[in-house]
């Protein structure tokens, strides 16, 4: 009997182990949810000037397109 419950405590012990692991490696896995969540902010912030930018150019080109007709038209 007393060896059934040494190896009882042996095994909870074990389980207490895995789990205080599992409880620090959610806490890693935490921490790094919350970094990557706030790289992602700003990469998300980035793309959206991106865009801005690359519509400004997109308008430019069309009124530059729209002059180059005109000249050509006069001519």
């Amino acid at each position: 009997m007393e060896i059934k419950i040494n190896m009882m405590e042996a095994k909870i012990d074990t389980m207490e182990q895995y789990i205080k692991d599992l409880k620090e490696g959610q806490e890693r896995l935490g921490e790094k949810l919350e970094s990557t969540h706030g790289k992602v902010k700003v990469i998300s912030d980035d793309v959206s000037i991106i865009k801005k930018d690359i519509f400004s150019v997109e308008m430019i080109t069309a009124n530059n397109w729209y002059d180059i007709a005109k000249i050509k038209a006069i001519k």
